[in-house]
């Protein structure tokens, strides 16, 4: 044999090179896909939706005995028919020394795996909320299904029993809460609290939240049927039944509601102290988050008549000191003014005056301003004096006027003591507009 042929016979046996050995390569490669893929294809960690338990509320406060309590309101889905099921709900708590403790000893209480991807409103305590809310936000920050459009609010009342009401249009106190607080923002008797405004205001000084206030109040009585007896008629008894459910004395049947109104005023992650609806309005109208306010102004010289005034649309803005005064010590004392402007409109007269002539409505526009003006001048005091938290966002407006290193360094670590000793200003300029239909012919002039 030649050293020609050896050559030929060496090169033609690297079957690799040879088109059917490239074929016979992909042949098996695309053969061990496939298998791979019908070997491991599916989702490996998919649950039967009988086996989930979708919480809609969670709800934290700290026992008498020092520990953590966690509260969940979970939504019970059946592949059964629709209203199949009894129990539309189930709501849980446990215990522990920490947030994780508490929700590990819930989990074993659950026969369901336990998903908070659908969670719509976070109930804290007070008591909790007053010691600090850093163990509850470190926790559900770091929570990968935890939603952060949740709504946050505070509650002085027992938390269990807030989620243990049975409202009549929804089957859920939880859903029902996530209704309410859509109407509440809107009307401004409490604010848009959700928990990612909360983690992004919480640690900045000069940028204090403020979150929304739920409560129990007591619905109408309500009497057994064919009991007409006059003399128990209008008795509230004491509550035998649970406090979130129904009560009875006598028969006389008491039933708790839930109301959403007014605020919770923080200082870092610390409540310190509570707002009312008004209070709660003029906050919003100062850091531009108003989306409508209604208020009764009385007329001035008359004997209880009232002007139903509903504000719309209002701009405030935050005069501050010059830059060069903007210092540790300049700041002290220093004049910040507070400017709003803005249109309000009439939704009802209960006067014979009917706001028709220029000097009228000109008077009325005053008489709306003034009312609001003294209104925050009685915030500002609180905000100062009893509270110390700078619930309107001055802080924020300087920390925008100067370098970041002078914020940081010098304001910062003491602007709750900067923030008591400002002389803070209110100017309210509301004009009222659509002044509405005459139901009397006007008055001649003098």
């Amino acid at each position: 044999m030649t050293a020609d042929n050896m050559d030929y016979v060496d090169v033609s046996s690297d079957h690799g090179s040879h088109p059917l050995g490239r074929r016979l390569t992909v042949a098996a490669c695309v053969l061990c896909v496939v298998i791979l893929v019908f070997a491991l294809g599916g989702c490996w960690d998919a649950r039967d939706i009988d086996h989930i338990g979708f919480i809609m509320g969670m709800g934290v406060d700290e026992s008498d005995d020092g520990k953590i309590v966690v509260w969940v309101q979970m939504a019970l889905p059946s592949s059964g028919p629709e209203g199949a099921a009894n129990t539309p709900a189930w709501l849980g708590s446990a215990a522990g020394n920490t947030m994780m403790d508490a929700m590990s000893a819930l989990r074993m209480k659950s026969a369901k795996t336990l998903f908070r991807g659908h969670v719509k409103v976070l109930v804290i305590g007070e008591k909790i909320a007053r010691k600090g809310l850093t163990p509850i936000l470190d926790y559900l920050a770091r929570d990968s299904q935890f939603r952060y459009n949740s709504w946050v609010l505070v509650t002085s009342d027992p938390v269990g029993k807030i989620f243990e009401v049975e409202a009549d249009q929804e089957n859920m106190a939880s859903s029902y809460i996530n209704l309410m607080m859509r109407h509440a923002t809107l009307s401004s008797v409490a604010p848009q609290s959700r928990f990612r405004d909360l983690l992004s205001t919480a640690a900045e000084p000069g940028d204090q939240p403020v979150l929304a206030r739920v409560s129990l109040v007591k619905s109408e009585p309500e009497e057994e049927e064919g009991e007409q007896d006059e003399a128990q008629q209008g008795v509230w008894g004491q509550r035998t039944g649970n406090e979130g459910g129904k009560g009875k004395k006598g028969d006389v049947e008491t039933k708790s509601d839930i109301e959403i109104s007014g605020s919770a005023a923080l200082h870092g992650d610390l409540v310190v102290g509570w707002l009312d609806p008004v209070q709660t309005a003029m906050v919003l109208m100062a850091r531009n988050r108003l989306k409508e306010y209604s208020f009764l102004h009385m007329v001035p010289g008359t004997e209880g008549d009232t002007v139903g005034v509903k504000v719309l649309h209002s701009r405030a803005t935050i005069e501050l000191p010059p830059r060069h005064k903007m210092t540790r010590t300049g700041l002290r004392g220093a004049e910040v003014r507070i400017r709003v402007t803005g249109c309000a409109y009439i939704e009802e007269v209960m006067s014979e005056e009917q706001f028709v002539s220029i000097e009228a409505d000109r008077n009325l526009s005053r008489g709306v301003s003034d009312q609001i003006e003294a209104e925050m001048e009685s915030l500002i005091e609180i905000a100062q004096n009893r509270l110390g938290t700078d619930i309107f966002g001055i802080g924020e407006a300087v920390r925008r006027r100067i370098s970041s290193d002078a914020w940081e360094e010098e304001i910062a670590p003491i602007w709750r003591d900067i923030f008591k000793e400002i002389k803070i200003i209110p100017e309210v300029s509301l004009k009222v507009e659509r002044q509405g239909t005459t139901m009397t012919s006007p008055r001649p002039q003098a």
